[in-house]
């Protein structure tokens, strides 16, 4: 005699999961994948931002002004970043204050000290989640921040 490897309610259990799962796919691949913020008309290959769902993605940024890196070190280039981030985010109507997690990316790790305390000045109370790492950067950049925002009001 045949056995089935599960017993028959399970095995329909299992199908009518499978049928739900796939027809929520089908729903999702049918939504918009969210809206792209590309300031630069398609030149750049990557969008400023993007929001999917409550969740905004914001593409790393570094320490410039008018295109040119600020001097002044890493402190003012911390300051310059957070500036574009902050007109990010006003573009989609949030602010500093809904960002979650923020990636620091360093040319010199040595420089954590100076780009904390610039960090502080800038970023309201409670402070996003972050990490901080070594990197090489491009430009000859001090910093270079990425973040994620809650697009929830």
């Amino acid at each position: 005699m045949n056995r089935l490897p599960l017993p028959l309610p399970r095995i329909l259990a299992l199908i009518l999961l499978t049928a739900s799962t796939a027809a929520g796919c089908a729903a999702q691949a049918d939504a918009p994948i969210g809206t792209h913020d590309d300031p630069s008309g398609g030149a750049a290959p990557y969008s400023r931002s993007v929001q999917l769902g409550d969740t905004i993605y914001l593409a790393g940024v570094l320490g410039t002004k008018d295109g040119k890196l600020v001097e002044g070190g890493v402190a003012a280039q911390t300051r310059a970043a957070f500036a574009q981030i902050e007109a990010g985010l006003a573009a989609r109507g949030r602010g500093l204050e809904d960002l979650v997690k923020c990636t620091v990316f360093l040319a010199d790790i040595g420089d954590f000290g100076a780009m904390n305390d610039a960090y502080k000045s800038v970023l309201p109370a409670p402070r996003p989640a972050r990490t901080t790492v070594g990197a090489a950067l491009v430009f000859g950049a001090a910093i270079e921040v990425d973040c994620i925002a809650s697009a929830q009001p």
